[in-house]
């Protein structure tokens, strides 16, 4: 048996509230720097059921976007407006959302 723990994931619930700060929030904590589809999900899916993970099992598959790369490297996918790949997250950020 093997499982997914997925991070935020753009669906219908999350839209509910999901605005334009909250969106930025939860994607500057996130490494790949966007939030997760569901196809993301899926083809962690896909995976787990095709032959090529026959041999898999007791595992956990974290299709999240990182968090804990970035807990451990403190790095983020690079993007075109920024080279600076260290996150920094104010407290008071959390609370005025």
């Amino acid at each position: 048996m093997n499982a997914i723990a997925v991070g935020s994931i753009r669906t219908d619930a999350l839209g509910t509230i999901l605005n334009d700060k909250v969106e930025k929030m939860m994607v500057d904590m996130t490494p790949m720097a966007r939030l997760g589809e569901v196809e993301d999900i899926a083809a962690c899916a896909l995976y787990l059921a095709s032959p090529a993970a026959s041999f898999v099992t007791g595992e956990i598959y974290g299709c999240n976007g990182g968090p804990r790369a970035r807990s451990t490297s403190r790095c983020r996918a690079p993007t075109s407006d920024s080279f600076d790949f260290r996150i920094t997250f104010p407290r008071a950020a959390l609370d005025e959302a």
